[in-house]
């Protein structure tokens, strides 16, 4: 029996993001995630829509598995792209 999974759409890049689902699998099998996979998970949880379980899940299994540089350049990029998003009140772009 398989379940049945929504179709996931290209990026603006043309690849095919994977899911915080996908990653905790292939982070529990050994399996390392690019820097564009792990980008895109970490926007999964930046976002809202992982849960506070998935979130523990796949900290706890890329913890287990041994983070790659790769997994940590992908998910830093993530968070300074969330952070360039955000604007802070009095402040200018140019006091930075």
């Amino acid at each position: 029996i398989r379940k049945a999974t929504a179709e996931k759409l290209p990026g603006p890049d043309g690849r095919v993001s994977v899911t915080i689902q996908e990653a905790i699998a292939a982070a529990v099998e050994g399996r390392s995630l690019t820097a564009a996979d792990a980008e895109s998970v970490m926007g999964e949880i930046l976002s809202g829509t992982a849960t506070p379980a998935q979130i523990a899940g796949y900290l706890v299994a890329l913890r287990a598995k041994g983070e790659t540089v790769s997994e940590i350049v992908g998910s830093a990029r993530a968070m300074r792209g969330c952070l360039a998003t955000r604007k802070t009140p009095g402040r200018s772009s140019k006091s930075r």
